[in-house]
């Protein structure tokens, strides 16, 4: 990913570096709390956390709405401060 990234014509302008962030972030935020097993097997099992999620993307709506909680926390959220700190209605209830 670094390598495309770094390739981009654009990579100097405001626009293509936060898509660059939103990249970085997608791909760490990916496999937060990752149990190793797939989502069919969640399902299958009867798991809490496709229970949680109604068994629809299991492990990427768990990936995603721990990073949420995670950026939502004022002691972790690095974008605090600067221009990409831009308050979400949705996101804030």
């Amino acid at each position: 990913m670094y390598g495309i990234m770094r390739l981009m014509p654009w990579k100097d302008d405001l626009k293509a570096k936060v898509y660059m962030l939103a990249a970085v972030l997608g791909a760490a935020a990916h496999d937060v709390l990752h149990p190793g097993y797939n989502n069919a097997f969640l399902v299958r099992t009867d798991s809490p956390v496709a229970c949680k999620h109604n068994d629809q993307s299991v492990l990427e709506n768990e990936s995603l709405a721990t990073a949420l909680e995670m950026i939502r926390n004022p002691d972790l959220n690095f974008l605090a401060g600067s221009k990409l700190d831009q308050k979400h209605s949705a996101w804030q209830e």
